[in-house]
């Protein structure tokens, strides 16, 4: 199971006026989503989740997300200038790679259950005003990230992976700067290296980038 999301906010608002502007932007992303691979549970006992296999099996779940906010406020008046940018993103994801209670798998090859999440967010946020007397601006960039990230085999399950097939790419658990047995190959990834039979991993990634900045100028006062 896979899933990729893309989100890109814009927010902007610019305000003048002979004697007071105001001028505020806001921008929100809230991204709440499952992904879920898996052999299911036995519920009473009479129906037994059952795999053979000649060459190896792969349950994964996969996740991405590529989350861009950008706000820009202005406000620019003959006496009082006021401007304002707000950006905020919240994910929360639920991403499960999972044999289920009591299934039965039986592989020539390898059995691989995997989870993975690589979640990206960028925040800019920028706020300038402009007043003859008096000029305000102010930004400020919010990032929540949640969620789990699971790869399980439940109680009482019967796995057998005999390994007779090429060898699967699996993750160590070791994060390295960068290297060609990375995935993803880039900054601070998780390294992975061959293996035979049965493995059980999860690998979580967040990157997060947040650039705010405020500028005011007034006759009198600036802030």
């Amino acid at each position: 199971a896979n899933d990729d999301t893309h989100v890109v906010g814009v927010g902007g608002g610019v305000a003048g006026a002979g004697k007071v502007g105001v001028g505020a932007a806001l921008d929100t992303a809230v991204l709440v989503k499952t992904v879920k691979a898996f052999i299911a549970d036995d519920a009473d006992g009479l129906n037994v989740a059952s795999v053979k296999a000649g060459k190896s099996v792969n349950v994964e779940a996969t996740s991405t997300e590529n989350l861009v906010s950008g706000t820009l406020g202005f406000g620019g008046g003959g006496s009082v200038g006021v401007g304002g940018a707000v950006g905020v993103i919240v994910a929360k994801n639920d991403v499960q790679a999972r044999i289920g209670k009591s299934a039965s798998l039986d592989s020539d090859g390898n059995v691989k259950v995997n989870a993975e999440d690589d979640i990206t967010a960028v925040l800019v946020s920028g706020g300038a005003a402009g007043g003859g007397n008096t000029g305000v601006g102010g930004s400020l960039g919010v990032a929540t990230l949640l969620g789990s990230t699971k790869a399980t085999i439940g109680d009482n399950a019967k796995v057998n992976a005999r390994g007779n097939r090429d060898a699967a790419t699996v993750y160590t658990g070791e994060t390295v700067f960068s290297d060609t047995n990375t995935k993803p190959t880039s900054f601070l990834a998780n390294k992975t290296e061959a293996a035979k039979g049965l493995s059980v991993t999860a690998y979580n990634r967040e990157s997060l980038i947040t650039t705010v900045a405020s500028g005011a100028g007034g006759g009198t006062a600036g802030v």
